[in-house]
């Protein structure tokens, strides 16, 4: 494995890079996971591609300095400086991503910045992976977190004072209105307020990701993007029906449901993989 920094402002944007293939693949990982988690699909994807792990701003080896959020038109600068590199292996048979025909895989966060780079990525893109992926459908807490001034002013007080948040979240799981993945997620990414505020940066920068799901069909369409849609069965989550809403005329796309829940990204997804790349 490899890293490649990119400056970006007072920041600078970490890559995982790794494989030997000769198609670039550019990955986006999941909330609290990091660039590296990819590594582990090696044994699918490194004979075909080369592949590019970003780790998202308050994740992993990314610094992320800026008074404000990661936004759409900084992720596209990113990507452009990206794409300016040579090989960082130095190898001509390594894929540059640079290159034509790039190929993206998104998982559950990161599903949003793949779909997001359709569309600022035009006529580059020829494949798409889509894991888990948020954004086609939009979880009503998270709307109602950041997007009325109301619920963001809420969520900043939850920050500082989480007491009656935590009663409210125990209540949900006693009456069986919140399942017990998202009870553990809950408090296993806000038991501290480092953790709180690193959600709140989190949701506040993904806020400008989210995908106009239809334009993004229509550019699947248009540009004939072969797309592999995986979905965990027992997802509480990301529900399979998204993908199932998703894959509603395209023609060149396929849908693996898993027996899994959520958290897709580990070696069991390989064999997967390797049955849509035959």
């Amino acid at each position: 494995m490899h890293s490649v920094f990119i400056p970006f402002k007072n920041s600078r944007f970490h890559f995982s890079v790794f494989g030997e293939g000769k198609k670039p693949l550019l990955a986006f990982h999941g909330f609290g996971e990091t660039a590296e988690g990819f590594q582990v699909l090696n044994e699918s994807l490194g004979n075909q591609y080369t592949i590019y792990a970003m780790d998202f701003p308050f994740h992993g080896k990314t610094e992320w300095k800026e008074k404000d959020y990661f936004t759409r038109n900084d992720f596209q600068i990113v990507l452009e400086e990206l794409f300016s590199l040579p090989s960082p292996f130095g190898r001509a048979q390594r894929a540059r991503v640079g290159d034509e025909g790039l190929s993206l895989l998104g998982f559950s966060l990161g599903g949003k910045l793949a779909m997001s780079a359709i569309k600022i990525l035009p006529g580059r893109v020829d494949e798409l992976f889509l894991v888990a992926p948020d954004g086609i459908w939009t979880n009503r807490y998270y709307n109602l977190a950041v997007y009325p001034g109301w619920g963001r002013l809420l969520f900043k007080t939850i920050i500082r004072r989480p007491e009656l948040f935590f009663l409210f979240i125990r209540i949900m799981r006693k009456s069986g209105n919140l399942s017990k993945f998202l009870y553990e997620f809950t408090f296993n990414h806000m038991d501290t307020r480092i953790k709180r505020q690193r959600l709140y940066d989190v949701w506040m920068s993904a806020r400008d990701f989210q995908p106009d799901i239809d334009k993004v069909k229509q550019i699947i369409r248009d540009q004939k993007i072969k797309t592999h849609l995986f979905f965990g069965k027992y997802d509480q989550v990301i529900r399979q029906q998204a993908g199932e809403v998703f894959k509603e005329g395209l023609e060149n796309c396929s849908l693996t449901l898993i027996d899994a829940g959520h958290m897709l990204i580990n070696s069991s997804l390989n064999s997967h993989l390797a049955n849509v790349l035959k």
